[in-house]
């Protein structure tokens, strides 16, 4: 096959363009539509191609000239959220993408009444919520007795004799009462009970647990007492100089964290409650000292501030809420995230009960060495005197 010879590239001449004169069009005597002046009452139609768009009605009057007008707008003005400062603007501050903000206030809020209190370090004291002082303790148990009996003997009726007193439906129509006097034959709350339904069986279990609880709640009003006395011991010793160490710090809630405020409160010291916005209402108790006692919308916020100044954790028996900042307490120290802080576990039997500790290190998912990331106390004085030893220790290794 006949290869093709190269062709050489030519050079393009450039050929000059003639500039092509535009005839000019003669003006028209008829103004066009850009430029006409408007007709008094009419406005132009909207070209989408060419000039200016013009709204489809115009005022009748120069606005700007009417006063009436002019302070009407000026007080909404002055009225309208936009012109509020932002700090000042709720409405602003509740919108998610102010999120960030709203975390930096919580960040900061307590952190300047901590500064202003002068409060050093902090001992932070969980428990749960159902574990009240023994008064209290007793009336849940009395009612729980009372309820339990009354389901017991409606549950002892035979069928065949509320069958049997039952009122025929005839006998109700004839003795029917007039609606004017309805009121005046209202039958009294307390002939209510005699006349209810039989408990049922599963009823009668329900309530036959709840007995127990409570009977076991009771036995567990010792870790209120001991948490009320543990933190007097902790505050009437550190709270006389210009800075204030090992202040009492809970979640501001009722129960262990209420005893843990009392105690500080019987001996005229100040505590710290750190409470919680949740959907059930709930209110802090009554033992906090006010300035110090503060309201979070955000977990991560409150255990920050928990964890900050921690120079000891203690927790009491408790539920959900206490085994999560347990274990989020020894993740953080297992972890090395976290200032050396004695951890307690306050009550050997009802811990060694909720988790097996050694199971996990003999299982190998935890080293042996993170069983001496806390220890047990048994007595408020115990559990002190293992805070002041350990940070004697501390001081000694530095």
């Amino acid at each position: 096959m006949a290869k093709t010879p190269k062709t050489s590239k030519l050079p393009v001449a450039k050929i000059p363009v003639a500039k092509i004169p535009v005839a000019k069009t003669p003006r028209s005597s008829a103004p066009s539509p850009a430029t006409a002046p408007f007709a008094a009452g009419t406005v132009p139609a909207a070209d989408s191609t060419s000039g200016p768009k013009f709204c489809s009605i115009l005022p009748d009057t120069t606005l700007g000239d009417d006063v009436a007008l002019v302070a009407e707008n000026m007080e909404a003005i002055l009225s309208s959220p936009s012109y509020s400062l932002a700090q000042d603007d709720r409405h602003l501050l509740d919108k998610a993408e102010m999120r960030g903000v709203r975390m930096l206030l919580e960040l900061g809020k307590p952190e300047l009444a901590f500064q202003a209190d002068s409060i050093t370090s902090t001992v932070i004291v969980f428990g749960g919520t159902q574990i009240v002082e023994r008064p209290a303790a007793e009336r849940r148990l009395s009612e729980a007795r009372r309820a339990m009996a009354r389901a017991q003997a409606s549950a002892a009726v035979p069928a065949s004799a509320m069958a049997s007193a039952a009122v025929p439906a005839s006998a109700m129509a004839s003795a029917a009462v007039p609606a004017s006097g309805l009121a005046s034959a209202a039958v009294p709350a307390s002939g209510l009970a005699s006349a209810a339904v039989p408990a049922s069986a599963k009823a009668v279990e329900g309530l036959a647990r709840e007995l127990k609880r409570a009977e076991q709640l009771l036995a567990y009003c010792r870790y209120y007492d001991a948490a009320r006395e543990f933190a007097r011991l902790v505050s009437i010793d550190n709270q006389c100089d210009d800075k204030r160490d090992y202040v009492i710090i809970t979640g501001g809630g009722p129960g262990i964290m209420e005893a843990a405020n009392r105690g500080a409160f019987d001996v005229g010291c100040k505590s710290i409650g750190l409470n919680i916005k949740l959907p059930s209402e709930q209110q802090p108790n009554p033992f906090i000292t006010p300035e110090l006692c503060f309201q979070f919308k955000y977990f991560a916020l409150r255990k920050f501030h928990f964890i900050l100044r921690a120079a000891a954790v203690v927790l009491f028996p408790g539920g959900f809420g206490t085994l999560d900042e347990m274990f989020e307490t020894l993740t953080l120290r297992q972890t090395h995230r976290m200032q050396p802080v004695p951890i307690i576990l306050f009550g050997r039997d009802y811990w060694s009960k909720v988790i097996n500790f050694q199971f996990l290190a003999d299982s190998g998912v935890i080293a042996d060495e993170h069983l001496k990331l806390f220890t047990y106390a048994e007595t408020a004085a115990e559990a002190w005197q293992q805070i002041l030893d350990f940070h004697e220790a501390m001081k000694k290794q530095a």
